[in-house]
């Protein structure tokens, strides 16, 4: 699984934000951090995680600029995010001009991801 020193490494533990995830899917100590690389509308890193356990949920990459939204989601959260979603009414899109996101389905995915995007 992805760990969130895995996350801080790849980020190069660069943090620009902090945040209470609002979500129940991962119960209620979700916490998320965003690392911004670039100007605006450059590539941004996030990950939802529980600091008590330190175990994480989600991973995601985005990019306003070049329009594209990258995700893994832990296996043993998936459906409950995924329901959620549903009826929050995201229905898989990101928050800008409609951009799907694409699963990054192994734990390695991570290690990939931020090699593909340069980090």
């Amino acid at each position: 699984m992805i760990t969130i020193k895995d996350w801080m490494e790849g980020v190069k533990y660069r943090i620009s934000d902090v945040w209470h995830f609002q979500w129940q899917c991962f119960g209620s100590n979700a916490v998320g951090l965003t690392s911004e690389w670039g100007e605006q509308g450059g590539r941004d890193y996030t990950v939802v995680y529980d600091p008590n356990t330190m175990e994480v949920f989600e991973v995601c990459s985005y990019s306003n600029k070049d329009c594209t939204a990258l995700r893994w989601i832990h296996p043993k959260y998936k459906a409950a995010y995924l329901a959620e979603e549903r009826l929050r009414g995201m229905g898989n899109i990101f928050d800008f001009q409609d951009v799907k996101f694409t699963e990054v389905k192994s734990p390695g995915g991570w290690a990939w991801l931020t090699k593909l995007i340069g980090l």
